[in-house]
């Protein structure tokens, strides 16, 4: 870790100098039935709170077999260990849970008296703590872990302990502001969702837009398409689910009279699926863009730069010709969680790929509004519809392109679509503008919540109290207590801190 510039007069030490007990908790037994005792896992460890309720229930067997020092007490620091994404989150717990014991992805601190650990924990959770715990990580890709050795050789800053106590309160209140920025902000989305919801619901019940009786109703729209539809399968056998009729409880709420339901594969020219080449035929650059999940967005708007792939246009002419998606398609995902995400392809005069966990529906002109069914898609009631048909196994949920087919859509005459997507650009200017702000403000609370730490850990956050005496003197205390008792060979002692006595820039 790099040097700290902290002020004369603190100290520095080694992580493993200043704790009573360091070390992974135990491999668990766990038990079908409550028994009272209780196993700490990841799942229970988050960056503002530790959650009991996602504890697992142990055997009584094993925790009498556990030494008591393993069972939590308040002020303990847990870490987790393994695993990318998790490995790092590190909470403090306000009380004792002396009925659980952490599992051996779990890293249990456990600082000396002299060693505030909010202070500790504080220090953990800061970029200095973060980039400590980084070096101190082994592995590959998903099966990295947390190397105690080399955690315990970080170093730490050691300020008088009155000093620690005024930068934990401190930065507890500068949290707590921070919470109350991110609580409005959150309040402020849901009513910006909200509100997008109510005029989605009014749109789709022929609430928004007025309706014209000049208007030609949907029922003729309807009648044209069917007997379009005649013409081309004449002669041929008729599927079985060929324009099936749409059944009352299919559907979910009511419509004007010039208003009908109408199945997606009436309404669309194609509805498919697509489909996945082989691993090196996809590149970072390339002919045609290969769209996956996460192109795909909840709004309606396509995230192609994110991780964008590519494929040659001989495979996309070829034996991906199927996945063809251009100008005036609607995409969603029929693979998740999250089932619910929507993209209209527009204005960008190519045509894409995509895989299996895609579906593209292509509105028939003059019929389907790309925007209309698009926000359609995008609202409670489409998207309810979709997911309670979804087919749920292992944690997955899946859609088939059939029941993408058969999705019942509110039909308005296509003058009243062209109102309804105008009155709604109009209608939600403002929301857009002000979920764009909110956006912009979740990046400086991070930034803020970052900077409240550095100053901490540098001596900027609260005033230095010469009558405290240093920290250097503190670290002989620690230096002085006993080493960790769960070190793994207590015949060879952790090596103790060295008083630093380097000359440091005056804060």
């Amino acid at each position: 870790m790099s040097k700290m510039e902290i002020p004369e007069s603190w100290a520095e030490a080694s992580l493993e100098d200043c704790l009573n007990e360091f070390g992974r908790g135990k491999s668990p037994k766990y038990s079908e039935k409550d028994t009272g005792i209780y196993v700490v896992n990841q799942r229970c460890i988050y960056w503002d709170d530790f959650r009991p309720d996602n504890r697992k229930i142990g055997t009584k067997e094993w925790f009498n077999k556990v030494d008591e020092r393993y069972r939590l007490r308040a002020g303990d620091i847990l870490v987790n260990s393994t695993g990318t994404g998790t490995l790092g989150r590190a909470v403090c717990l306000k009380s004792s849970f002396q009925d659980t014991i952490p599992d051996s992805h779990v890293t249990l601190i456990r600082a000396k008296d002299s060693l505030h650990p909010w202070f500790l924990v504080s220090f953990l959770k800061s970029a200095q703590g973060q980039e400590a715990i980084e070096k101190a990580t082994t592995g590959s890709t998903n099966q990295i872990e947390l190397n105690k050795t080399k955690l315990g050789q970080a170093t730490i800053p050691i300020p008088p302990l009155g000093e620690q106590k005024r930068i934990v309160g401190k930065i507890e209140s500068a949290q707590e502001k921070i919470k109350t920025i991110e609580k409005s902000v959150t309040k402020a989305e849901e009513l910006i969702g909200k509100y997008r919801e109510a005029l989605l619901q009014k749109a789709f019940r022929g609430e928004l837009a007025p309706q014209d009786p000049n208007d030609e109703p949907a029922s003729k729209l309807l009648e044209r398409i069917s007997a379009d539809h005649a013409k081309l399968t004449a002669g041929k056998k008729k599927k079985k689910d060929d324009l099936l009729p749409i059944k009352p409880e299919e559907i979910p709420f009511e419509i004007p009279n010039s208003w009908e339901w109408i199945r997606a594969e009436v309404a669309c020219e194609e509805i498919e699926s697509g489909s996945t080449p082989d691993a090196k035929q996809m590149t970072n650059v390339g002919e045609i863009q290969f769209l996956k999940v996460y192109n795909l967005s909840f709004d309606g708007s396509l995230l192609g730069d994110n991780k964008a792939t590519f494929i040659p246009k001989s495979l996309h002419q070829g034996e991906l010709k199927r996945a063809t998606t251009r100008d005036g398609d609607v995409l969603i995902n029929i693979v998740g969680p999250p089932l619910g995400k929507v993209t209209e392809i527009k204005d960008t005069r190519q045509e894409f790929s995509h895989n299996q966990a895609i579906v593209h529906f292509r509105p028939s002109p003059n019929v389907l509004l790309q925007s209309y069914f698009s926000l359609y898609l995008q609202s409670n009631k489409g998207k309810e519809w979709l997911v309670s048909r979804a087919k749920k196994t292992s944690g997955q949920a899946n859609l088939n392109v059939s029941t993408c087919r058969s999705m019942p859509i509110p039909l308005p005459p296509f003058k009243e679509q062209v109102r309804i997507i105008k009155l709604m650009g109009k209608m939600l200017e403002s929301a857009v503008v002000e979920a764009n702000l909110i956006t912009s403000i979740m990046p400086l609370i991070a930034t803020l919540k970052n900077a409240v730490l550095t100053s901490a850990y540098s001596g900027r956050l609260v005033f230095q109290d010469p009558t405290e005496g240093s920290g250097h003197e503190l670290l002989e205390k620690i230096r002085q207590s006993d080493q960790s008792e769960l070190s793994p060979n207590k015949s060879q002692p952790i090596a103790r801190a060295k008083v630093k006595k380097k000359t440091r820039t005056k804060k």
